[in-house]
């Protein structure tokens, strides 16, 4: 099961948001806050995990991002990973040729934004832990969006938010923004706005 927990608002970053995530795991879980969530650590490339006294890739998993006034993170029973980004001049061009493969080339050159390529590179690298450099499969090959891709012989799912899946968590957002998240689940997961539910941060 996965769920992606929205705060649009204030938030803390770094280790200071654990707090916020172990309310986020304790709205997951469907238990108060209390001793059996578990503790949050960081790998030595800083990607935090629940160590709940297995194995990590055992787990249930976290991933987290931010941009600007949003705050996400994304709990799953497998493997995950997330990234916002709002849509924002960048030297887009040079950027992609240094670090995009040829089908996401092929996809921003179309009818694809930049930022869409961007996001599901960034949710690989957080998937797979060793960051947005590693060598991932082609998100686009033959310059379309993959639904679903191989990494180290297991089938993941990147898939984009959209924003009607915002809109039924009641977050509105007027900017442009990109979101994707890569799981080992198909199945969509449920977004849960928690900048309503007086969550401490």
């Amino acid at each position: 099961m996965d769920m992606i927990f929205v705060r649009q608002g204030e938030y803390c970053k770094g280790d200071d948001a654990f707090p916020l995530i172990r309310e986020c795991f304790s709205l997951y879980s469907q238990e108060q806050a209390d001793k059996r969530i578990p503790e949050i650590k960081r790998t030595e490339k800083g990607r935090p995990y629940f160590a709940s006294g297995q194995k990590a890739e055992e787990a249930f998993d976290l991933s987290v991002t931010h941009s600007g006034d949003i705050w996400m993170c994304m709990i799953s029973s497998g493997r995950c990973g997330i990234d916002f980004q709002y849509v924002r001049d960048t030297k887009e061009r040079g950027i992609a040729e240094r670090f995009f493969r040829e089908g996401e080339l092929a996809y921003i050159e179309g009818e694809g934004d930049f930022f869409d390529v961007w996001c599901r590179k960034e949710s690989l690298g957080k998937y797979a832990g060793s960051g947005f450099f590693d060598d991932y499969p082609d998100t686009c090959p033959s310059g379309v969006p993959a639904g679903d891709l191989t990494i180290d012989g297991k089938t993941v799912f990147v898939r984009a938010i959209s924003e009607e899946m915002l809109d039924e968590a009641g977050i509105h957002i007027d900017e442009p923004w990109r979101a994707a998240y890569v799981s080992e689940s198909d199945e969509a997961p449920c977004v849960i706005s928690i900048s309503s539910r007086g969550i401490n941060v």
